[in-house]
């Protein structure tokens, strides 16, 4: 199945994540179009994983992106769309955690705990 411009197929749950994410944070803050991601495995399980984390804490946290200070930052605005910045560990950096921890006192932990999900764990 192919949506708009993209050139890869992509499944459905990429698709339906894509397509809330894009209209609510633009085009830079979206999985689509990345022919190198798999349509499955560890790494689209990080990328979607950490663009759930990015829209959850910009809605809710009423906070917009940044293009300056940490790239692991969920929030930072990565305008290159980087592949490797969307499949990598994210951490909040100490200005969006302070702002989130006002804005989502209960909820940050969660956050953190969806960043965390796909960190390979020791056998």
């Amino acid at each position: 199945m192919q949506t708009g411009s993209l050139k890869s197929p992509v499944s459905n749950h990429q698709q339906c994540l894509c397509q809330a994410i894009g209209p609510a944070w633009g085009p830079n803050h979206s999985c689509a179009g990345f022919d190198d991601l798999p349509v499955e495995g560890p790494d689209t399980d990080r990328v979607v994983a950490n663009a759930a984390v990015t829209a959850l804490a910009g809605f809710f946290g009423h906070l917009g992106t940044h293009p300056r200070g940490s790239s692991t930052c969920p929030l930072y605005f990565n305008e290159a769309r980087a592949l490797t910045h969307l499949k990598s560990r994210q951490r909040f950096d100490p200005a969006c955690r302070a702002r989130l921890k006002k804005a989502l006192p209960r909820d940050l932990g969660a956050l953190d705990a969806l960043l965390g999900t796909f960190d390979k764990r020791s056998s």
